[in-house]
């Protein structure tokens, strides 16, 4: 991934960055002696726009710095939902399961970066607008076609449709069908979160 932030925040963590609790950059601490003289916190749940470069996939996009709680592992491509925990910001990967109190609604962001598993508190951005590459099942994907959330892999995406496994902002942006045997798919997000259960 090769994003570059376009919002012109003045220090805002590195999008292709884990920081861990503790450690340089989180908070965000600038050097002795240098401007600004205070310390500047990357706040959980900011969002930033960044690009890619001209010609490349990635083209213009959305991101949010969310918490990764110790001992979880994150990875790239896999989708995940927040909001549920003590902090408002500590990710979960999507579920195989939907249901009134722990789908209905939720909002859903694509990981961008891997984070190793830590006895730390981690944060990292996730992708929730713009064309990205998201994990699939093993099925068929086509251009254009809607997407719902997987019932055997948390965190995956798949084309075969379920009620209440429906997924709100995203559609497959493949230039042609992908086969079963491939594991990612490109897709378009515009603030998914997932269908409400009734």
């Amino acid at each position: 991934m090769s994003y570059f932030q376009t919002s012109g925040i003045i220090g805002a963590a590195d999008l292709t960055a884990v920081y861990t609790a503790g450690a340089l950059g989180y908070p965000w601490v600038s050097p002795a002696g240098s401007l600004p003289s205070v310390t500047v916190e990357q706040m959980f749940g900011q969002i930033v726009e960044a690009q890619g470069p001209s010609g490349t996939l990635e083209g213009g996009g959305e991101f949010i710095f969310l918490r990764v709680p110790a001992s979880t592992t994150i990875t790239a491509g896999l989708m995940y939902t927040w909001g549920d925990a003590a902090s408002g910001y500590d990710v979960t990967a999507l579920p195989t399961s939907s249901g009134t109190t722990t789908t209905s609604g939720a909002p859903i962001a694509v990981a961008v970066n891997a984070v190793t598993s830590s006895t730390s508190v981690q944060g990292t951005w996730f992708q929730i607008q713009g064309r990205c590459t998201v994990l699939k099942d093993a099925v068929k994907m086509a251009p254009g076609a809607p997407v719902y959330f997987s019932k055997s892999a948390a965190g995956r995406v798949r084309v075969i449709g379920s009620a209440f496994y429906g997924i709100i902002g995203m559609r497959s942006a493949t230039a042609s069908t992908i086969t079963t045997t491939t594991s990612s798919a490109l897709m378009y997000l515009h603030r998914p979160c997932l269908t409400v259960a009734i």
